[in-house]
């Protein structure tokens, strides 16, 4: 294959163009193919051109799937982005999601270099990911975007596989940049006492567990005063998407009563609207609550849902049950991520450990008894209360055991005196009865 300026006469004489073609044959074609390559420079003609060949010597070989794949090719990923934003949207994906996703993808791409799906490549973004200065949770969230999109573009048969799908994740424990811990009662006792109006929605969050955006969305019409007080939570407002309804705990009813009454049932439960993280920010300063402690742990409005996990923790309620109220799909996500341990009372849980050593309680179990079974004579055979236990066989059996034993303290003294290396069979293996 070639690269070439075609020529042509006009008026007479023969003028050059200053678009490049190009030229490519294969073993089995009976003549040269011309394309146009409709460009300026010699070395973009030729890169051009190398891909024609590519995709056309992959076409051959049956490694395209069709021609979508092959006009996919030829399309900057901006044109495919767009496309994947339009369906997302017809797909009924949260509005928060697509405006984090779509520009993810669009950042990393721009960074990367990557125009076409045929610039993509695993060592780019693993240099990528060790030169900018994102901590390992935002680098992976950048690959989650970029493996959703090319995972999408593989499915709609525009790409033939996903090129990021073996990038390993960065390591994330440990190397925490926003670590949050929940809130003390001393403290929601003196953020309630300055919030002023904002008071409801602090307490609110601290004991329901609902999110920013949950809460911003309620309406009125969502709290059920009634003889059981419930918080219905519609699907559209939801991470999971399903409809929830969560009982409301009387504090919160006695806060939100005021909110309710006498109003329409579409109107928003806060009409005034969510506290900005600024306005919460001056809130803690008045209550004089340090955003971040000495271990570098910092509190902000996602901590009240973290709190009100712990109280549940603290409070001994079955973690099936603190899983259905804070709406978790995984025990593992109640248990680490939002359970605060430094609230546990880990101390009373090392006190109710045994008494080790040559104390009174040394005969003792874990559970503090003595069992009869560790009360039974040399021979086994009966018990302290003179009940026989198990370990009294018939006397065929014991004559049995006792002529075991007295064969391995034969071969242990021969062993002693270096007369012989007896094997591991000599042992004996006889189960315990016990």
């Amino acid at each position: 294959m070639h690269v070439f300026k075609p020529k042509r006469l006009k008026d007479g004489k023969r003028r050059t163009s200053t678009f490049w073609s190009g030229r490519y044959r294969f073993q089995d074609d009976p003549g040269w193919t011309t394309v146009a390559l409709r460009v300026r420079q010699k070395d973009v003609a030729e890169r051009k051109l190398a891909e024609i060949v590519y995709r056309e010597e992959r076409r051959r070989q049956g490694m395209l799937l069709d021609e979508v794949e092959a006009g996919a090719a030829s399309r900057p990923l901006t044109a495919h982005l767009d496309d994947f934003e339009r369906d997302l949207v017809a797909r009924g994906r949260s509005k928060d999601y697509i405006r984090k996703v779509v520009p993810r993808c669009r950042k990393l791409f721009a960074e990367c270099g990557w125009v076409r799906v045929g610039d993509i490549s695993t060592d780019r973004f693993v240099a990528w990911r060790a030169l900018v200065d994102h901590g390992p949770r935002t680098a992976n969230h950048y690959l989650e975007s970029a493996r959703c999109f090319l995972g999408w573009m593989h499915q709609c048969g525009r790409v033939q596989a996903n090129p990021l799908t073996r990038v390993q994740k960065a390591e994330t424990r440990g190397h925490e940049r926003v670590v949050r811990r929940a809130y003390t009662l001393d403290e929601l006792d003196r953020l309630l006492a300055v919030a002023r109006a904002r008071a409801p929605i602090y307490l609110g969050a601290a004991l329901t567990g609902l999110r920013y955006r949950e809460l911003g969305q309620l309406q009125c019409g969502d709290i059920d005063l009634g003889t059981e007080p419930r918080v219905r939570l519609a699907a559209s407002i939801q991470k999971t998407r399903e409809y929830r309804s969560l009982p409301l705990a009387p504090q919160v009813v006695e806060a939100w009563r005021p909110l309710v009454e006498g109003r329409s049932e579409s109107a928003r439960l806060f009409a005034k609207g969510m506290p900005s993280h600024h306005t919460l920010r001056k809130d803690l300063e008045a209550a004089e609550i340090d955003r971040r402690d000495a271990r570098g742990r910092s509190v902000d409005f996602h901590s009240f849902r973290k709190t009100f996990t712990t109280f549940l923790q603290v409070a001994g309620v079955d973690r099936r049950v603190i899983m259905e109220v804070a709406r978790h799909k995984d025990a593992r996500l109640t248990d680490l991520v939002y359970t605060d341990a430094e609230r546990l009372d880990l101390r009373s849980a090392v006190g109710l450990l045994p008494v080790l050593g040559g104390g009174a309680n040394s005969h003792m179990d874990s559970y503090g008894t003595v069992p009869e079974r560790h009360e039974a004579s040399q021979t086994g055979t009966m018990s302290s209360g003179g009940i026989e236990t198990k370990n009294a066989g018939s006397p065929k059996e014991n004559r049995r055991f006792a002529g075991r034993n007295r064969r391995l303290e034969q071969q242990s003294k021969k062993w002693s005196r270096g007369e012989s290396n007896p094997r591991p069979g000599a042992v004996c293996m006889a189960p315990l009865r016990v």
